[in-house]
């Protein structure tokens, strides 16, 4: 019986993807895992799609370690976009030890701004981010993703 081969996109940066302090880090999204990027040139750390990876602390340390090492750019800002349709219970656990590192940024001297994303009728999701706020002291810019429906297609041709 062949075995199918794992997905080289989180495997490979995982184990073999040095992150220098001036590259960019981008992992691809999967059914399970979440499209990544951050990019000291833009200042911006985006994390967007579900997030439910089998092993949710590997593929987070990940993003710890770039986030760590985004202090050396000797850039001032970074601007963290976070726009999950879905997340596990794992994934919450990471997303509070990101809020600590995003923190420990901003004790460096680092301005850190974070943009939170939700469905207009997910309270779920806002609630989640409110309490992400609540934990980490950093002010949130709540932004509500509307629902393409025809009449908001038609007001876009008015």
């Amino acid at each position: 019986m062949e075995r199918k081969k794992k997905s080289p996109h989180v495997t490979t940066l995982l184990f073999k993807k040095q992150i220098s302090q001036h590259a960019k880090l981008k992992i691809y999204p999967s059914k399970i895992t979440p499209y990544v990027l951050i990019d000291p040139t833009q200042e911006v750390c985006l994390i967007k799609g579900k997030s439910s990876p089998e092993d949710t602390v590997k593929f987070y340390n990940l993003i710890f370690h770039g986030l760590k090492n985004y202090i050396l750019t000797g850039k001032n800002k970074l601007a963290v976009h976070i726009s999950l349709a879905y997340f596990n219970s794992s994934t919450a656990k990471c997303l509070f030890d990101l809020m600590k590192v995003l923190r420990q940024l901003q004790s460096y001297g680092l301005t850190v701004t974070i943009s939170w994303y939700h469905d207009e009728d997910d309270e779920d999701m806002l609630e989640a981010g409110e309490d992400y706020q609540s934990i980490s002291k950093i002010p949130f810019n709540f932004v509500e993703l509307q629902a393409i429906t025809p009449s908001l297609l038609n007001n876009l041709h008015d």
